[in-house]
């Protein structure tokens, strides 16, 4: 036996697939776009010494083509505590033709999960959260990817990056003490 398998094109005519590997029983299509139905029909041929015998074509399948596939979460995230907040950056994956952009996710201390932050798509690999300082306090961050497809697929989260939440102390430098007796705390002449 031998399979035949066609594609309906465009303008609604019938059209073999000449990429049909016969050896394999199965068939791959690579020749479709996300978002768009195909239509396909088959029929067995029966081979038997120089004769072959068609049979009839099998009703007609459509299948949608979706994309289900999450792009790769973002690598490298970098959280560094500032005066006013604290200032996130990630590996950028602006080589990914399907990258709508990417989420920010915050847990603070005391709070059981993540909370996703800032604008729906943050467009750039940098992200700053405006986060007032707490002593003790941490902030844990992580960022996904997002893609283009109408389902707007989320990668996994990064691995996550914290920040202790004190506020930087100012350095003061010690007074210069050479010149003073410290027996008697009178300076010297």
């Amino acid at each position: 036996y031998r399979a035949e398998i066609e594609k309906m094109t465009a303008n609604g005519a019938w059209g073999a697939i000449p990429s049909l590997d016969q050896s394999k029983g199965q068939f791959t299509d690579l020749g479709v776009e996300y978002e768009r139905s195909y239509t396909y029909r088959g029929r067995l041929v029966r081979l038997k010494d120089d004769n072959s015998v068609t049979g009839p074509w099998s009703r007609e399948i459509t299948v949608r083509v979706v994309d289900v596939t999450p792009p790769n979460p973002p690598g490298y995230l970098d959280a560094v505590l500032g005066d006013s907040g604290v200032r996130l950056a990630w590996e950028s994956q602006a080589f990914d033709p399907d990258l709508a952009g990417y989420r920010v996710y915050r847990q603070l201390s005391g709070e059981a999960g993540f909370t996703r932050i800032g604008p729906e798509l943050v467009k750039e690999n940098t992200f700053f959260d405006p986060l007032k300082l707490t002593p003790g306090a941490t902030a844990r961050y992580q960022v996904t990817a997002v893609d283009k497809s109408p389902r707007a697929n989320e990668s996994l989260p990064s691995a996550a990056a914290s920040v202790l939440l004190d506020p930087p102390v100012e350095y003061v430098p010690r007074p210069d003490m050479s010149g003073v007796d410290r027996g008697r705390g009178e300076k010297k002449a």
